[in-house]
């Protein structure tokens, strides 16, 4: 059984009135929406190769549910609110938001969402230029159902770079008994997009939460039910999914017949190899598996006990996960420490504190900035513990160090949150100090600066 390498330790130390720095790094307050706020929220960000960033979250308020998106000039320091879809009425609600970017022909910043009222439901990609001070949307209905039965989607692309990019989206639909996947493809940077048809449809089976990436493959799964029951389901398609024959067979990661949820399923691929992995939460534990031959094989299952998946991403020639450890309300980044997926991850603080109330697992955003160096990046609705607000959070691992302690602030007090006093100590053998310190849940926390 695998584990992540983990910077928490537990310990038995009495705690005193001391803090090391700010709880929380960093992190940087996108926008709050406390006047109206009553819960149900979710986030995503992506990044231009020039360093421009753009996160989406919803959240549900008095207006029904509601989609934001955030842009930022400089590299997360400030944020604006760029749009706004909401109904002051609730007569229409949008709702799970997927965001992605693309540097092609065309500077494309896709927003795709499910729209539901007056007893229709619409899933509907729009998408807008990246560059451009101002957004001008252009959406298109890809799916309407008039009985109201859409639930949750994806959007990708091939390439964020590639001139003639294509789109790939997948959404859930009802057929009477449960949930079937469908899938779209966009050959033509967003601007129309082929009939939809079904991918993943088996009787008695409910799919739901899908979750996207493109390697050299497309790789998608979902969260499958029979039941009650929760399992997750895998399939890929050939190169550019030229047809519905493209798809390979599906993959069950699981059973929906064993008694064990397998919950908030996500994938991520690498472009540069055939390497692609899945992960999902699993008994209040994560549970992932790879392939090194683009979903023809895959490893047994690794487990990290004691850690929530929050997010998982891919970059050009590595892999990121954000998770919530056991008792710690922050987020936390985890990086493979070799190209062995299944081996030694290595954790350390990312985003909120040990200490604010976070939204719900699944809910983070997770991506890297190409114009940082390829560093990664977080999202998440937090409530923090300490004076603050509310509110859609983002902090990046190029400002001053992935998450706490803040070194550019001055240590400060909170007399909520007990540590000891600070240790300098080599822990892990290689010839660095790190901070050591123990907090108010008796946890002994070991901080690379």
């Amino acid at each position: 059984m695998k584990h992540l390498v983990s910077l928490l330790l537990l310990a038995s130390l009495a705690p005193v009135n001391i803090s090391l720095a700010e709880v929380g790094g960093d992190d940087v307050l996108m926008a709050t929406h406390t006047t109206s706020a009553t819960g149900s929220f979710s986030s995503n960000i992506v990044a231009t190769d020039t360093g421009i960033l753009f996160a989406t979250g919803q959240q549900t308020t008095f207006n029904g549910n509601e989609i934001f998106v955030y842009r930022s000039d400089d590299n997360g320091q400030t944020w604006d609110t760029w749009s706004t879809f909401s109904h002051p009425l609730q007569i229409i609600h949008y709702s799970n938001p997927s965001l992605i970017v693309t540097d092609g022909i065309n500077d494309r910043l896709f927003l795709a969402y499910h729209a539901s009222g007056f007893s229709q439901s619409t899933v509907r990609v729009g998408y807008t230029d990246a560059l451009a001070a101002t957004p001008s949307w252009t959406f298109t209905d890809v799916d309407v159902d008039n009985l109201g039965n859409h639930r949750d989607l994806a959007l990708t692309s091939d390439s964020k770079t590639f001139n003639s990019y294509y789109l790939y989206f997948a959404f859930t639909k009802w057929n009477g008994t449960g949930y079937d996947m469908y899938f779209a493809r966009s050959t033509d940077q967003g601007s129309t997009w082929e009939t939809p048809y079904a991918v993943m449809s088996t009787a008695g089976i409910s799919y739901t939460h899908p979750d996207l990436d493109y390697g050299t493959r497309l790789h998608l799964v979902a969260q499958s039910s029979n039941a009650g029951d929760t399992a997750t389901r895998y399939r890929n398609a050939g190169f550019r999914v030229l047809n519905s024959g493209s798809w390979n067979a599906e993959i069950v990661h699981g059973s929906e017949t064993d008694g064990i949820d397998q919950l908030n399923a996500r994938v991520a691929a690498n472009g540069s190899d055939l390497s692609a992995m899945v992960a999902w939460n699993q008994n209040e534990n994560i549970h992932w598996r790879s392939t090194t031959d683009a979903g023809n094989t895959w490893t047994p299952a690794a487990v990290s006990n004691g850690y929530l998946l929050y997010g998982l991403a891919s970059n050009s020639d590595s892999y990121a996960m954000a998770i919530k450890p056991s008792g710690i309300l922050g987020i936390y980044i985890s990086e493979p420490t070799s190209s062995d997926l299944q081996g030694l991850w290595l954790t350390t603080p990312m985003i909120g504190g040990p200490n604010d109330w976070i939204s719900g697992s699944g809910t983070a955003g997770l991506s890297f900035n190409p114009s940082e160096n390829e560093e990664w990046m977080a999202t998440i609705w937090y409530d923090p513990s300490y004076a603050g607000d509310p509110g859609f959070y983002f902090d990046g691992e190029w400002r001053g160090g992935p998450g706490y302690p803040n070194w550019e602030t001055e240590p400060i007090n909170h007399p909520s949150l007990a540590t000891t006093h600070p240790a300098l100590a080599d822990i892990d053998g290689d010839n660095d100090l790190e901070i050591i310190y123990n907090d108010i849940t008796g946890a002994l926390k070991v901080i690379q600066p």
